[in-house]
């Protein structure tokens, strides 16, 4: 998690966990997105998506944030994801669950050249991306779950 500050984690989060005060954090994130990724259209921020996963494989679902949106305009085929011609991969970023585990991985999402793939960025919802711990299986997106089962699962740590 080189390179990133006390600062920088907190608008990682209220962005991704879409708290009532995220947009005051948005420059901030799109900031620190743009740096591995800086031809993005409009503002990373909106097409970041909060998911969960075991990642380091201790049993407790940890917190993903990943890129959702579309790749730069006018490379490729226009997609974020298999895509030959965007090899600049946002961040996604991963902390533990667990209450207390210092366990956390801001990684840019990598480029693959496997023969299978034929070049493209990889990240966990296609169960390529490599953490620390290897693959996180099992990562889930909430927003197809919808904002209402959202709020159950974050109770008041939105507002």
């Amino acid at each position: 998690m080189t390179g990133f500050s006390a600062a920088d984690s907190e608008a990682i989060w209220k962005v991704c966990r879409g708290t009532a005060d995220a947009a005051t954090y948005t420059e901030r994130f799109d900031a620190l997105v743009r740096r591995v990724a800086p031809d993005l259209p409009g503002s990373p921020a909106a097409s970041y998506r909060l998911a969960v996963g075991d990642c380091n494989h201790d049993g407790v679902e940890d917190w993903l944030c990943w890129y959702t949106g579309r790749g730069p305009t006018g490379l490729g085929n226009g997609d974020y994801l298999w895509n030959s011609a965007n090899t600049e991969g946002a961040y996604t970023f991963v902390v533990s669950g667990k209450i207390g585990d210092a366990y956390a991985e801001y990684m840019q999402d990598p480029f693959l050249t496997l023969p299978s793939i034929n070049g493209s960025l990889a990240q966990p919802m296609f169960r390529e991306w490599q953490g620390q711990y290897g693959s996180c299986n099992g990562a889930l997106r909430f927003d197809p779950l919808g904002d209402t089962w959202r709020r159950a699962y974050f109770g008041t740590l939105l507002e």
